[in-house]
This record gives C-alpha cells, structure tokens and sequence, in this order.
C-alpha cells in the first residue's frame, strides 16, 4: 500500500465515528417531538453535527458528503428536494470562511451564531413551503423547531465534545 492509500485509509477510519454520529443524528432529526405545543417539532440535530464539525473538524464533512445527506434526509423529511442540501453545504461554507474567527469564541457566542444560523434555515424551509403550498403556511412549527433546536444545542454538543476528546480541551479552556 503506498502512501497515498494509507492516508485516505487513515481518513477514513477516522472520520467514521463522526459519520456514524452524524447518520445518527440525521434520524433523530426525523423524529418529531409531540410534548403539548411542540407538537411536530423537529430540533435540527443534523444542522448542529454539520456546524459543530465544519468549525472543529473541517476536513471531515466533505461537500460531496454534505449534499448526499441532504438529499438522504430530504427523501424521507419530505422537504423539498435538495433544500436541506444547500442548507448543509451553505453552513459549511459559511463555518469554514469564518473558521479562524469563530474558533477560539466562548460557548455563548458559538450557540448564538448557532441560533442565528437555525433561524435562518428555519425562515427558508417555511419560505419555500409557502411557495410550493401557493398559500400561507402556519409558522407556528418553525418557530417551535427553532426554539427546540436552540434549547438541544448545548446537549447535542456536549455528547460531540465526548466523541471527539481532542475537541474537549479546546472547550476546558474556555
């Protein structure tokens, strides 16, 4: 085996933990929560993997990976297909420009771009509903999914922050 080989290898043995996380978390993200007014709530566990990763773990999510978990989740969330895609591809580019910056930031800051960015995605999906729907559709559900996917996000990190040890220094030293 030549170099080349062996590296990819490597690559790939170590990012199949995170893969396995991320499949992991692109189902629970299918999973509506029904809790009285959450009900059909979906916390956006699959956007949370995608910018954790991008701003710890640049190399991991490749675009290519990217886009075919959108479209994975995209066939069974019944969203439009190829939104979540470009949602996942949008936050990786956006995470990874602004990696340098981001990276040393405290937790509050990071969980507040991270609302800021699922507001965003939230806004689209109802947008593009809309239009598909040629009519108004309730807002209601988004905003719950916003609410309950910034309410998760100190969770969902915390059990990244154990799947990737070397991660959990850079988080000790806040």
């Amino acid at each position: 085996m030549n170099k080349k080989q062996s590296a990819l290898l490597k690559q790939t043995r170590d990012n199949l933990p995170c893969w396995g996380l991320l499949f992991i978390l692109m189902i629970l993200s299918l999973v509506p929560i029904n809790i009285g007014p959450l009900s059909d709530a979906r916390p956006m566990l699959l956007l949370m993997g995608v910018f954790y990763w991008s701003l710890f773990r640049p190399s991991f999510p490749n675009v290519f990976m990217l886009f075919l978990a959108g479209l994975f989740y995209d066939s069974f969330a019944a969203t439009p297909f190829g939104l979540t895609s470009l949602i996942l591809i949008g936050t990786h580019a956006l995470i990874s420009y602004q990696r340098k910056l981001l990276l040393y930031q405290p937790f509050w800051i990071l969980w507040g771009i991270y609302s800021i960015l699922a507001a965003i995605a939230s806004v689209l999906l109802w947008l593009i509903h809309m239009v598909l729907s040629l009519g108004y559709v309730p807002v209601s559900a988004y905003i719950m999914d916003i609410l309950i996917s910034v309410a998760f996000f100190p969770f969902i990190v915390s059990l990244l922050k154990i799947a990737n040890p070397p991660l959990a220094q850079h988080y000790n030293k806040k």
